[in-house]
């Protein structure tokens, strides 16, 4: 059936394809304006032709102006108008052969209004949050022709609560983020920051609300997305020593004791790293099951994660009820008894897979794997449990998803703030039997990622590198991106990647298919026909962003690859005459709730000062809640561009003068964020800000240049103070 569309009448699509989910009610309307967004898109451009995120499958820019209405939507198998027959002709022999997938779809937006031929609700949803990133003002709306469909079932993020003061911001990730990604699960870790009936004494103050989650429901099945609670269970209670969480602030009698025996004696802040309930205490369990049913109950679930990730105070021999026994059975027994109660009510349950797996046989260590001896739990657990396995490095090889699958799970890859490590997991496990999809994890709340992404400027130009709570947003929106899919034969590789040059550079394009006509621009607007055509390497002499397609004939290929270059000149040393090796450092006590990011530490005044002969932390007068700025000069060899590498747990930032050359701030476990700065030979005044909330407390400061062909640590000679 042909359904016409008028602007105002979009939101209906969603609503539509929600409601036959039977997860929305139409008369029920968020606060946020959604409608609006829908039709003016998440970002206002002047471009009329602007990159579609994520790019689609298939398809071309066409010439001239085109119009997004009407819109109607038509279903494949019953197409019957001469617009529709003419869009499904168009794509004849170029979709799959047993045809368009689920969430997949056909667009074309023409002079006369736009036309869809989904493959169900789902799909011409996805068309309509394709349709709202272009132009709406008359006239500015380009014409094109789209076919799409997902690589993957499941596209998902997980977040941290960020409370229900940030409502506001968590609907703006949801629709103009999540949306646009096409996201179709949101997995968010409320844990106990809810207002629970069942047990009142669990309560939190200033928690959510049924009619707070409500709004997460509506804005969720607007955009398709599935949303899942989260109690993270066992181990993650609380964050150090002094912070249990919640539930064994209530119920102090639920805690397992730890004894000093387990492995995060080796990486968390001094020798503990979280708490742990006891899998044994009386009333626990039935506790947190009246918990989660509520929680499911107000997020209208259909599944559950209940975290398990990272526990390390388990079998503990100072605890009275688990001392001496068996660490996987009673992991095993744990999860049996979650499985049931959630399979009982009709709800699948998802947890972290990181205690089933063995650390010493896989590589992956005691983090990421079990070295307390809960990984034959795997053999004695029910195989309907979906695995979110996570791993964030770039590694050789990921055995563990052959491992889940090998065992009969359904295994959910797992990746966060690596973009380096996201793409090695997904290259390495996508597309094997029993793999879902791809679940990006930001691990930090969930209004930061809409701060990032939606209103705070970029923190660096684009010759540095940002890393922090914008690095791992831009991460998540590029991993959700990806699990849609794309086009690979229209990609297109421009080299070098390094964006920095003095005299010149020259600059090359290659595309995936070897056939294909590369036209390009300079100055960063979006190719077209009549571009100029790549036919050679192209030489840089001025700062220029290159802006790359893919054209056949007059159609315009829908992908575009850019890179920006600039024209540095380098900095003059400092006059630093009288100085004498090492640097200077100033350490300062935060608040006790702790700093998330840098302070402007100018404002404050130091508790301790000293020197030291490189970025060394072993000052810090406690393993928590402080901050150090080191201060001095830095001395290079030669004239020319230099690669710094500023690597931290938690947050920092590198200055050299008064320019930011690397900004890695953020709560973060040890990251390392390259900048790049050109400098002529001497001394030049440099900073470091750090600072440390809670866990690991790491720095370190790597270079590479001219005359330091591999990157490695900056030697104490090379550090000077006045």
């Amino acid at each position: 059936m042909v359904r016409p569309l008028a602007p105002g009448l979009i939101l209906a699509l969603a609503v539509c394809a929600a409601t036959a989910a039977g997860t929305a009610n139409p008369a029920e309307k968020s606060d946020y304006d959604f409608n609006a967004a829908l039709i003016a898109g998440p970002v206002a451009q002047p471009a009329a032709r602007r990159a579609l995120v994520p790019i689609p499958r298939l398809g071309e820019w066409l010439e001239g102006a085109g119009s997004a209405t009407p819109f109607t939507v038509e279903r494949v198998g019953a197409v019957k108008s001469p617009a529709g027959k003419a869009l499904v002709k168009a794509f004849a022999g170029r979709l799959p052969a047993a045809g368009l997938p689920a969430e997949g779809y056909l667009l074309e937006v023409g002079a006369a209004g736009a036309v869809v031929v989904a493959k169900d609700d789902a799909g011409a949803l996805r068309a309509a949050q394709t349709l709202r990133q272009l132009p709406s003002e008359p006239g500015a709306c380009p014409r094109l022709r789209v076919a799409d469909w997902p690589d993957l079932k499941w596209r998902g993020l997980h977040v941290l609560d960020s409370g229900p003061d940030s409502l506001p911001r968590i609907l703006r990730l949801i629709h103009e983020v999540l949306a646009r990604e096409k996201c179709n699960v949101f997995i968010y870790e409320i844990d106990f920051n809810y207002r629970f009936d069942s047990h009142p004494e669990m309560a939190a103050p200033g928690g959510w609300t049924r009619t707070q989650v409500g709004e997460l429901v509506r804005a969720c099945a607007e955009e398709g997305i599935r949303l899942i609670p989260q109690i993270n269970c066992l181990g993650h209670q609380g964050w150090g020593r002094e912070d249990p969480g919640r539930l064994l602030t209530v119920h102090p009698e639920f805690e397992e004791i730890p004894d000093g025996k387990i492995p995060q004696t080796q990486t968390a802040s001094g020798d503990f790293y979280c708490h742990s309930w006891c899998p044994r205490a009386p009333g626990c369990h039935q506790l947190v099951f009246d918990l989660a049913d509520e929680l499911l109950d107000a997020f209208q679930s259909d599944a559950f994660h209940v975290g398990m990730d990272e526990v390390f105070i388990i079998a503990s021999d100072a605890c009275p009820r688990c001392k001496g026994g068996n660490p996987a059975e009673i992991l095993a027994k744990t999860l049996n008894e979650f499985h049931d109660h959630l399979k009982a009510k009709g709800r699948t349950m998802l947890m972290w897979g990181d205690r089933l797996l063995d650390g010493k046989a896989t590589g992956y260590g005691d983090w990421d794997a079990s070295t307390n001896g809960t990984a034959p739990a795997i053999n004695m657990i029910p195989k309907d449990i979906v695995i979110c396995d996570w791993h964030y490095d770039a590694r050789d090889s990921y055995p563990s998803v052959g491992i889940f699958a090998k065992k009969g799970f359904q295994v959910w890859p797992t990746v966060y703030s690596s973009l380096r490590g996201a793409r090695a997991f997904m290259a390495a496990s996508l597309g094997k039997p029993k793999v879902l999809g791809v679940l990006t994890s930001i691990w930090i709340p969930a209004d930061r990622m809409t701060v990032a992404l939606l209103e705070e400027p970029p923190a660096q130009p684009r010759r540095r590198h940002g890393g922090g709570e914008a690095g791992i947003s831009r991460t998540a929106a590029t991993g959700l991106a990806e699990a849609w899919g794309g086009p690979e034969k229209e990609r297109i590789a421009i080299r070098p990647e390094k964006p920095g040059f003095l005299d010149s550079v020259t600059v090359t394009m290659k595309p995936a298919d070897r056939d294909a006509v590369i036209r390009y621009t300079l100055d960063g607007s979006l190719p077209g026909a009549d571009s100029p055509r790549y036919t050679s390497p192209v030489r840089l002499e001025t700062s220029a962003t290159v802006t790359a397609t893919v054209v056949r004939g007059k159609a315009v290929s829908l992908w575009t690859a850019e890179r920006t270059y600039e024209k540095l000149v380098p900095r003059e040393p400092d006059g630093a005459a009288a100085v004498t090796p090492g640097l200077n450092w100033a350490v300062y006590l935060s608040p006790e709730a702790g700093w998330e990011r840098l302070p402007d530490f100018a404002k404050l005044t130091p508790d301790k000062s000293g020197t030291a002969t490189v970025f060394d932390l072993a000052m810090a007068p406690r393993a928590e809640n402080y901050g150090v700025v080191f201060t001095g000069f830095v001395e290079v060899p030669r004239d020319g561009l230099y690669v710094f590498t500023l690597s931290s747990d938690d947050g920092s930032r590198l200055m050299i003068g008064d320019q930011v050359v690397v900004n890695n701030d953020g709560l973060h476990q040890m990251e390392g964020v390259p900048g790049e700065i050109a400098l002529k030979a001497g001394k030049h005044a440099v900073k470091v800000l750090f600072f440390q909330k809670e866990g690991g407390a790491e720095l370190e400061l790597a270079w590479e240049g001219p005359g330091i062909k591999k990157r490695r640590e900056v030697p104490a000679s090379a550090f000077w103070r006045p």
